[in-house]
């Protein structure tokens, strides 16, 4: 059966309505960009994870792949300084996501104005835009996991050479994200699909499978220089008895799904549920498609359940899949009701849904570990000849990875180090109660009050919380999304024993 709305054939040469398409994609990026550059400075601070990131190769940590590093390099031998180098690397892929997902979502449709909804559509997303403008992995992982479902959708419609592009695509997503690995099965299902057809080119096939093993040798010698932490974390998580494990998982799982809705907007959920049920009806590529994509959400729901570890950034590969069933959702609901004034209702709905919702998010989460970063910066210019120590810790690293980051020298792990007169002792409430360690080292020093330094941010989605504490990247903390989290650090200076 024919997909629903106007269908646009696509012959080698382009048609006008392809080229207003492409045109139309063109502007989005380069909006997206000057948008995201103008708001590079949006948030206070960075997460942990995206600290070390910015040059894993002199890290301890062993869970990040090194090609997120790499590309900060790039950009810092280009005069960036390594935050902004981070940022850019961030903004800039993000971007990338517009033309992919555009020629992701026409391969699906078959429809240029459709494969525009679902590029509008991610590019609005809360979600996606939270991380745009991050220092972390997420937002370069998505242009390549776009480029793969691209790669996987011409190669179950028949397309030779899809397999050994795709495993060369995975093998880069790989060493961006370990969540590439799941891209490697499908190579295997394109290999089986495409021995029935016959390449024209079989020299070129050969070249293309020859590179693509490339990346995967660079991810082999990485992991075996550096180790490969991500199957400790899990043994470790899942390490509470049989019972209680299933439980957690399931709860995890029960949670994800429960909250998608809110997490991508409602007005995107509604219209891309739409989608899918329209693709129950559509031609075979879309059938495949809907396959494909309900294999992804159950394979990436369960490793995250099993992870535990409640972000909603893990399932943003999830979010390019649903907005192209949106694009087809809003295309059925245009085209087939035709009251008076419905196309900029509808349009406006989700729009003005996406919009608030990604507005709200970007300004009223942007203060997570702030305290931290001002707290930081200030001791990067005064009190030189004092140690710092800091009770940030970084789950079984105790190094305190932002304070070093921020001051520009060395912390070290209070309470793991042996306390000094003339130490400066770093308090954060996000590490530990403030007041009990307050209370212990008054009874040992005579302290004065260096600084004290505030932020905040309303968790819309996941976030860092001290209320109630212990509720960080944990299902029930979806329950206090509306509570503002208070970040608080204190800066103290040992100056005698009682």
């Amino acid at each position: 059966m024919s997909s629903i709305g106007p269908k646009t054939t696509h012959p080698k040469t382009n048609t006008p309505e392809q080229i207003s398409g492409w045109s139309g994609i063109v502007a989005l990026t380069l909006l997206s960009i000057l948008v995201r550059y103008l708001l590079i400075g949006t948030n206070q601070a960075e997460y942990t994870d995206g600290i070390i990131q910015l040059n894993v190769w002199d890290s301890p940590v062993v869970f990040f792949p090194p090609a997120y590093s790499a590309a900060v390099w790039l950009f810092e031998a280009l005069g960036f300084d390594l935050l902004t180098a981070g940022r850019m690397v961030s903004i800039l892929a993000s971007a990338a996501c517009m033309p992919l997902i555009y020629l992701f979502a026409r391969e699906v449709l078959e429809n240029d104005g459709e494969a525009f909804w679902a590029a509008l559509f991610l590019s609005l997303s809360p979600i996606f835009n939270r991380w745009a403008l991050r220092v972390m992995t997420d937002a370069f992982f998505l242009p390549w996991f776009i480029l793969g479902c691209w790669l996987v959708v011409r190669g179950l419609k028949g397309k030779a050479s899809s397999a050994a592009w795709l495993l060369g695509v995975a093998g880069v997503a790989s060493l961006v994200r370990y969540q590439g690995f799941y891209l490697i099965p499908w190579v295997v299902v394109l290999v089986f699909l495409q021995k029935k057809t016959t390449s024209t080119n079989k020299i070129g096939t050969v070249f293309v499978w020859l590179v693509s093993v490339l990346p995967w040798a660079l991810l082999v010698g990485w992991i075996a220089y550096r180790g490969f932490g991500h199957t400790q974390q899990f043994a470790e998580r899942g390490s509470f008895g049989f019972s209680l494990t299933a439980l957690l998982y399931y709860n995890m799982f029960e949670t994800f799904l429960m909250y998608w809705p809110w997490a991508i907007t409602h007005s995107l959920f509604a219209i891309g549920v739409i989608g899918w049920f329209v693709f129950a009806k559509g031609n075979e590529t879309q059938k495949r498609f809907t396959w494909f994509a309900l294999t992804t959400t159950v394979v990436f729901l369960i490793a995250q359940s099993a992870f535990l570890s409640f972000q909603y950034r893990y399932l943003l590969p999830l979010l390019p899949l649903w907005c192209v069933a949106a694009g087809r959702g809003m295309g059925f609901v245009i085209s087939r009701y035709k009251a008076p004034g419905l196309k900029p209702v509808v349009t406006g709905l989700v729009v003005a849904n996406l919009l608030l919702m990604t507005s709200a998010v970007l300004l009223m989460q942007r203060g997570a570990f702030g305290d931290v970063a001002q707290c930081g910066t200030y001791f990067s210019t005064v009190w030189k000849d004092s140690r710092l120590l800091s009770n940030e810790r970084y789950g079984h690293y105790p190094i305190p990875f932002k304070m070093q980051f921020w001051s520009q020298r060395e912390a070290l792990y209070y309470p793991d180090e042996e306390l000094q007169v003339g130490d400066i002792v770093i308090l954060h409430n996000t590490s530990g109660d403030i007041a009990a360690e307050f209370d212990n080292l008054k009874q040992r020093f005579q302290l004065k009050r260096l600084g004290e330094w505030r932020a905040s941010s309303t968790p819309l989605l996941p976030d860092i919380m001290v209320t109630p504490p212990m509720m960080t990247s944990n299902p029930p903390a979806m329950g206090f999304r509306f509570t503002r989290q208070d970040y608080y650090t204190l800066a103290v200076h040992l100056e005698a024993k009682p």
